[in-house]
């Protein structure tokens, strides 16, 4: 299984439970801020849809982000963001929002991409679904919904 969290440029800055991190008002992560994605996806849940991991775990994670090069100088800025995680085998997973018809299949979002390679682009309630990376991987550009679907028992 390959390793999947964190990357080679990551560093795991600390640990918190998801319990103990829903219980603070306000966590003290620094400049890492609680950014929508990670609230939308705190919102829908923290179990994957297709294999049932459990996101338990919220790392706060620092990376040097090349801010931009000019002629021999290249100026680094350290990037620090939350990350939802699960552990599987020992491994530990990060959690995905996962667009249930991706964009390329016209599937719906919250906003138009900016930039033309713009991977982060929130979906609506309706498009979205909770994946592990591993489960994001396998579904690729397949247009699948693996959410349940509770049935309503009518009058």
């Amino acid at each position: 299984m390959p390793k999947y969290f964190p990357a080679d440029n990551e560093t795991v800055l600390a640990k918190i439970s998801l319990k103990d991190f829903l219980l603070r008002r306000r966590p003290s992560f620094g400049s890492a801020k609680i950014t929508k994605r990670l609230g939308f996806l705190l919102h829908l849940g923290n179990v994957c849809e297709c294999c049932g991991l459990v996101g338990d775990f919220v790392f706060l994670v620092s990376r040097d982000h090349i801010q931009y090069k000019h002629k021999k100088f290249v100026y680094i800025k350290k990037v620090y963001y939350l990350v939802l995680v699960g552990n599987k085998n020992g491994e530990w997973i990060p959690m995905t929002l996962d667009h249930v018809i991706p964009l390329s299949k016209m599937g719906l979002s919250n906003k138009k991409r900016k930039k033309r390679n713009s991977k982060r682009v929130i979906p609506t309630p309706e498009n979205a679904q909770i994946l592990c990376l591993e489960c994001n991987n396998l579904k690729a550009n397949n247009p699948k919904d693996y959410r349940k679907v509770e049935e309503q028992n009518g009058p």
